[in-house]
């Protein structure tokens, strides 16, 4: 942060209940929402703030800590968070852009010095550990990720790429080096597929597959046009399957992905990938073209 614009903000908050000393921020811009973060020094202590607005309204304490090397780290992982989108329900990535404060951000700080709605300085709040954190997100989006293309934002989690290795590890160990999967389409692009043979598949950034042929009539369709199409794809392009992670804190997590919708088979969930050349059509409507 640029040294006048840290000379003017600890002036200006110099009027609060009790001194606040601005040492970070970032302005993270979405659509139709706006979200702030501060990092402030107040009576000794290091505390890392948000504000959110343009959407509802909400504000509050995220972690407090008597380190500032430990403040610092969690400024950088609650904007990370911020910036990719990390939120229980689907969320819009953003960008940060203003990292100075300005008049509206030094408003908006005073606000948690309210003597009527300000927050409470001396209630402790711990920032969860990435693995606890990520867990929680992760939990959310395996009920509600199906259907919307930004989807299961917790694969931006700081966590991930450790999460995704073993994940990619138990898969390897159960489907083996190659794994035939196969996927149900119908409507619009079921029937492109069937005039343009060798046209590649349009996929969200994360898709459902499942191990059973049989199981992937049930993503086809009854009243137009469907195809059943086989692909094979290495461990490493499956994002999240129905295996064990005995070095994870909860090793069955995945277990709810062993059913597939028409409850035959495991169901796999591939990405991060939108398109896809390597396939076979295995079933097809009989209905005319």
């Amino acid at each position: 942060m640029d040294p006048l614009a840290l000379q003017v903000a600890t002036r200006y908050l110099e009027a609060a209940a009790a001194p606040l000393e601005l040492l970070d921020f970032a302005r993270i811009t979405k659509p139709g929402i706006k979200e702030e973060v501060f990092l402030v020094l107040r009576e000794g202590t290091y505390y890392v703030l948000t504000y959110s607005y343009g959407g509802n309204l909400s504000f509050g304490i995220q972690s407090n800590t008597n380190s500032e090397g430990q403040a610092k780290s969690h400024f950088d992982r609650i904007t990370h968070k911020l910036v990719k989108g990390v939120q229980e329900q689907s969320q819009w990535a953003g960008e940060v852009t203003e990292s100075t404060p300005d008049a509206e951000a030094l408003k908006h700080l005073k606000v948690f010095d309210h003597p009527l709605f300000g927050v409470d300085w001396n209630k402790s709040v711990e920032l969860e550990d990435p693995e606890k954190d990520f867990l929680r997100y992760l939990q959310k989006h395996l009920e509600s990720w199906k259907g919307s293309p930004g989807a299961l934002s917790s694969t931006d989690h700081e966590y991930w790429p450790t999460f995704q290795a073993m994940v990619q590890k138990a898969i390897q160990r159960k489907y083996g080096d190659n794994i035939v999967l196969y996927r149900g389409i119908h409507g619009d692009q079921a029937k492109e597929l069937l005039e343009k043979p060798g046209t590649p598949v349009k996929l969200h950034k994360y898709s459902s597959w499942t191990v059973s042929q049989n199981a992937a009539k049930s993503y086809r369709g009854v009243k137009d046009h469907w195809v059943i199409i086989k692909a094979m794809f290495d461990p490493r392009d499956v994002a999240l399957a129905p295996v064990k992670l005995p070095e994870f804190i909860e090793p069955d997590i995945l277990r709810k992905l062993a059913f597939d919708v028409a409850h035959v088979g495991d169901e796999l969930i591939v990405g991060p990938m939108t398109s896809l050349s390597h396939y076979s059509i295995v079933l097809r409507s009989k209905k005319p073209l």
